[in-house]
């Protein structure tokens, strides 16, 4: 980490601080406004509109709700899983991104690939799921795995032979084999399981500031849903007082300071106008 991440960081932490006052800031001033009255007339007319409308559009809305909150708790598990799993050894599983193409079409060179049907490739920015070995007696010829090489690079390649501790490894598409590494240096083998070309999107998320993002979106919906949670409950304390205010009319005219609600059935008109009373009445 180098001083730009840390700069990155400061900024991060300045703005979610900038954030919370901000967000608070609003919640107290829109508290005051509900409590005073002054949202009377768009909050009753907000109530009539979504009365007339249909199940449907109602029931879309919600779904669509529910939909962003799932796929936003996929990421969000995402994130942590991968951390975990990257900073912790803690999961039997790895989940990995593909930096080349090195394992990514059948180099003629490699005869076995055809000879003994081996087409488990993969592409650059494919991830793919790897499974931890306990002993190099788990491991077969022609397995793909996933090793730590001399520089600390994550290379994925198959297996083309084992000579004793050392194992053999060459990327399909190469014609040279890697030099010989030893069972330490293996992460895991490839399942066969692979979901192509999102690996730019881990590769993010597997970054320090991809953690930053998620923990800062994260963060910024925990307090809106706080805010909006406090928000909402006053709002329908104030709307049921107009509804009973209102009781069982079906034409009336609901004045406030800010203007007047004319109801006449069906029909809504909103006519915003300053008035010179202090609270919320019928007319």
């Amino acid at each position: 980490m180098g001083f730009l991440f840390w700069l990155v960081l400061l900024a991060f932490i300045i703005i979610l601080a900038v954030l919370t006052i901000f967000v608070f800031k609003y919640q107290k001033e829109t508290l005051n406004n509900i409590e005073e009255g002054n949202f009377d007339l768009e909050l009753f007319y907000n109530y009539l509109k979504e009365r007339q409308k249909s199940k449907i559009k109602i029931i879309s809305k919600k779904t669509f709700k529910i939909a962003a909150n799932i796929i936003f708790a996929a990421i969000f598990v995402s994130s942590c899983y991968l951390f975990i799993t990257n900073y912790f050894n803690v999961s039997t599983y790895k989940v990995l991104v593909v930096a080349t193409n090195s394992m990514s079409f059948k180099n003629e060179s490699n005869t076995y690939l055809n000879e003994d049907n081996l087409n488990n490739q993969f592409s650059a920015n494919d991830i793919v799921f790897v499974k931890k070995v306990k002993n190099i007696s788990e491991l077969q010829v022609y397995d793909v795995i996933s090793y730590l090489n001399e520089d600390n690079i994550n290379i994925i390649h198959r297996i083309i032979a084992i000579n004793g501790e050392k194992i053999i490894t060459r990327g399909d598409a190469n014609n040279t084999s890697d030099e010989p590494i030893s069972f330490k240096q293996v992460v895991g083998v490839y399942t066969n399981f692979k979901i192509p070309k999102l690996g730019l999107v881990v590769f993010f998320l597997q970054s320090y500031y991809g953690y930053l993002c998620v923990f800062g979106i994260f963060y910024a919906l925990v307090i809106y849903s706080v805010v909006d949670s406090k928000i909402t409950k006053l709002r329908m304390v104030r709307l049921n007082n107009l509804k009973d205010l209102v009781g069982n009319r079906t034409s009336y005219t609901l004045v406030s300071k800010d203007g007047s609600l004319v109801v006449e059935g069906a029909s809504v008109q909103l006519i915003l106008e300053k008035n010179t009373i202090s609270e919320t009445k019928i007319k």
